[in-house]
């Protein structure tokens, strides 16, 4: 959680599911930095993640979170007031105002209906 990417992830999933490839494109950052970031977050089991055809969708692990001392008092407030963590909500705003999801990414940016 001490790493600015994984309190970035952490920052959108906080009420969200969302896969790798959204991720990556709200974020703007690539998929084997997701991926890896990804990983961390899970073996630590501050994300569960379920499976859907064939994308995997994070989310926190809200139980975690409401059991844990230091989690349950996780300062969510506090990044918002940070530059990166508000550009970071406003890109995934975005990104769900289009209408953007896993299904339709990757014809969408071909297109160049979406700057990243």
């Amino acid at each position: 959680m001490s790493e600015l990417n994984r309190l970035r992830i952490v920052n959108i999933l906080k009420n969200n599911n969302l896969c790798v490839c959204e991720i990556e494109i709200i974020l703007g950052m690539s998929q084997s930095n997701v991926s890896k970031h990804l990983s961390k977050l899970s073996e630590a089991n501050i994300i569960i993640f379920s499976k859907k055809a064939q994308w995997i969708y994070y989310r926190l692990n809200k139980a975690l979170f409401s059991s844990n001392g230091f989690l349950k008092n996780f300062p969510f407030g506090e990044l918002l007031n940070e530059k990166i963590f508000k550009e970071d909500v406003k890109s995934l705003k975005d990104f769900k105002e289009n209408g953007f999801e896993c299904l339709n990414i990757d014809k969408e940016i071909e297109a160049g209906k979406h700057d990243q």
